[in-house]
């Protein structure tokens, strides 16, 4: 079994950033990723809403978070959680490459955007299709687009996309309850889903609907459908919410057992964004350092 003082299981931002603030002071550290460090980052194409970074791809900063993770000391592995036991003092993490323990654990697994599950979905990521209005609604400033999705995030998302793109559809799977009608730039369509995507980059969307199909001319899509969180491999040793996100105190990211933070995608909260991920990995790091020092 490999001894740490703390682990991070999960290498996207928030992961990465409790990593950084437990090796500066003096922890040994080692971060478990299943894939590439540095998460969903090294899906997203552009951003412009870090700071200090008035652009960054996001595999440019996830190598840098990389870069800087290990340049202090702390150990990056590549393995697969199985199973956690968070009941002693001592936290064991059991992954396809052996066992690893500490006294603190930060979980940072992230959590999955429910896609469309239709032809090009992936090839056109990036290109047309997006699952954060916040982070690329600016790139379609003027442009027509649609929200796919029925969920709070939809609707969030068309308000939001109202005040910068020039036309915003609505696809909802069911009636949607909403205020949207009184946005004069909004049209909801509801009971159809978007079956085809047209064109590369993205030009067009086929809507299904109970009266027929229809092409509406977009440049882009944003999928609202929600998360699922990769919170399996914790279900029996933190608290989880009905719909599998980790619940932590707000204030200090602490779960419901003593030892183990929780930040990032895979935590219950209203706003998803990779700055918000990297602050609650420093708010976890101070906490997790106080409660184990």
């Amino acid at each position: 079994m490999q001894q740490y003082d703390c682990i991070v299981i999960g290498g996207g931002a928030g992961g990465l950033t409790a990593a950084v603030y437990l090796a500066r002071a003096g922890k040994k550290v080692c971060v478990l990723e299943r894939d590439l460090p540095g998460g969903q980052l090294n899906i997203i194409s552009q951003l412009e809403n870090y700071p200090g970074f008035a652009q960054v791809t996001g595999p440019e900063l996830a190598q840098s978070m990389t870069e800087q993770v290990k340049g202090l000391g702390a150990e990056i592995v590549t393995a697969d959680v199985v199973r956690v036991d968070f009941s002693g003092a001592e936290k064991v993490v059991y992954t396809d490459v052996g066992e690893f323990a500490a006294r603190g654990v930060v979980l940072a697994t992230g959590a999955a955007a429910a896609r469309l599950g239709i032809a090009r979905e992936q090839e056109l990521t990036g290109d047309g299709v997006s699952y954060c209005s916040t982070c690329d609604g600016r790139f379609y400033k003027g442009a027509d687009v649609a929200v796919a999705g029925g969920t709070v995030k939809a609707i969030h998302d068309a308000r939001y996309l109202s005040g910068l793109c020039n036309k915003v559809y609505v696809v909802s799977e069911t009636a949607l309850e909403s205020d949207l009608a009184t946005l004069s730039n909004v049209e909801v369509i509801e009971n159809a889903e978007i079956v085809r995507l047209v064109g590369s980059p993205l030009s067009s969307v086929t809507v299904r609907a109970a009266a027929g199909e229809r092409e509406l001319a977009v440049s882009g899509v944003f999928v609202a459908r929600g998360f699922t969180p990769f919170s399996a491999p914790f279900k029996d040793a933190v608290a989880l919410d009905e719909r599998g996100f980790i619940t932590v105190d707000p204030v200090t990211m602490r779960t419901s057992a003593a030892g183990v933070y929780a930040v990032g995608d895979v935590i219950h909260k209203a706003y998803r964004q990779v700055v918000t991920a990297a602050g609650e990995g420093a708010t976890a790091a101070h906490y997790l350092m106080k409660e184990i020092r």
